[in-house]
């Protein structure tokens, strides 16, 4: 079936590019048995590796609680705070908003108990298990402070993104961003949590390649 309007090149292989890095397909472009798995998930295959990654560690019901949010993260975009925990916990448990995200997070724990994902014998350190959660959605978007005096940060697809002067994230080195936009340049992170370097290396070793000297 061919395109009404094609999308633009550099699009389709930034797409691939994703999918090779969570594992969803291989290199020259077969889907892999997690791939089948993602696609068993009626929601962008970030989330959807998200999910399949925490329910390997036995923490699905709190990937189900962040993705949720992720999946309606619109409603919470405007706000100086970027960390996505202070805005979970400032949700209105008597607003449409909680009955929406409830509704999300349920539909989303259903859907993994039905996959057949292979567990893992021990868990994700509690302090980090959000974070690392976030990074198997977001690979591309592990971020590094430019410097200790920076509200700058450089991702890992080589784009660069900026606190508000007073979000109190910009205290951490590194950090996931879930999102960034608006009008400013660099483009302002709204949704971010905070990660640790060892906690990068201990679970993600695959984002790491050794330099030859």
């Amino acid at each position: 079936l061919n395109w009404i309007t094609p999308p633009p090149e550099t699009a389709i292989q930034y797409s691939f590019s994703i999918l090779r890095t969570i594992g969803a397909i291989q290199r020259d472009g077969t889907v892999t048995y997690l791939g089948k798995n993602i696609h068993q998930i009626p929601c962008h295959p970030r989330i959807a590796n998200a999910l399949i990654f925490a329910a390997s560690y036995h923490v699905e019901h709190a990937a189900a609680r962040l993705l949720a949010f992720l999946e309606t993260e619109n409603l919470f975009l405007n706000d100086l705070s970027s960390d996505i925990e202070t805005k979970i916990a400032q949700i209105d448990y008597e607003n449409n908003q909680y009955f929406t995200l409830r509704k999300i997070e349920s539909q989303l724990i259903t859907i993994v108990k039905s996959l057949n994902i292979l567990k893992r014998n021990h868990l994700l350190q509690e302090e980090y298990q959000e974070s690392l959660i976030l990074c198997a959605a977001f690979p591309d978007r592990i971020a590094k402070r430019k410097d200790i005096c920076s509200f700058e940060y450089t991702l890992c697809n080589g784009s660069s993104a900026c606190m508000h002067h007073s979000d109190k994230l910009q205290q951490h080195e590194y950090i996931i961003v879930a999102h960034a936009g608006g009008i400013t340049s660099p483009p302002k992170i709204s949704l971010a949590l905070p990660i640790e370097l060892t906690m990068l290396k201990k679970f993600f070793p695959e984002f790491f390649t050794k330099e030859r000297n």
